[in-house]
């Protein structure tokens, strides 16, 4: 037996058009937006993912792009999206500021269709220390856990590239090999 789980990259983002113009400093800028073309390639998925349907589940990071990659691909669906902090972005820390989502309450007021009741509470603290790639393995491993112990056997990861090709290809910032932007990559789950 097995469970399908489908990884899909936010659009393109803030950050990610101005990490080529100011590199790294691109990062400093919490919890950035889409851009139009982000928004463009969240609704096309929405519009031409033939397995959409077959989506008993829908869950994603609780950063801005993510919630709003996940509603626009899921907008004329009745899909249930949850938000887990164990989605996040690597590397989680103090210098990696785009990673940073903003408070539950604020998150709640911005996305009423969206379930946070699985999130830390109000006062989530970041580590001043970076995160660690075992510690990015271990809230992988966490999320495949939850996964297992769910009854949906279709489930789309909205996440990030980093966290997503740890996760699958085991790799990890290869910036000019990034994996695309609202792409399904499908991942098998032994249960």
């Amino acid at each position: 037996m097995f469970k399908n789980v489908y990884f899909v990259r936010h659009g393109y983002a803030l950050h990610n058009k101005l990490f080529w113009e100011i590199g790294n400093n691109a990062y400093k800028i919490r919890d950035t937006q889409l851009l139009a073309e982000g928004v463009e390639q969240a609704i096309k998925l929405g519009e031409t993912w033939d397995n959409i349907n077959n989506i008993e589940l829908v869950v994603c990071s609780p950063l801005t792009r993510t919630l709003d990659t996940a509603s626009l691909i899921f907008k004329d669906t009745n899909h249930k999206i949850i938000a887990l902090d164990c989605l996040l972005e690597y590397p989680l820390g103090t210098d990696e500021n785009c990673n940073h989502r903003k408070n539950k309450s604020v998150l709640m007021t911005l996305y009423p269709h969206i379930d946070f009741s699985l999130l830390k509470d109000e006062h989530y603290h970041w580590s001043d220390i970076e995160e660690t790639i075992p510690e990015l393995q271990k809230r992988a491993d966490t999320f495949i856990e939850w996964c297992k112990g769910r009854k949906e056997k279709e489930i789309c990861a909205v996440s990030h590239s980093s966290y997503i090709s740890n996760l699958i290809f085991n790799t990890i910032g290869d910036e000019n090999n990034e994996l695309q932007h609202c792409y399904p990559y499908k991942y098998k789950i032994d249960i």
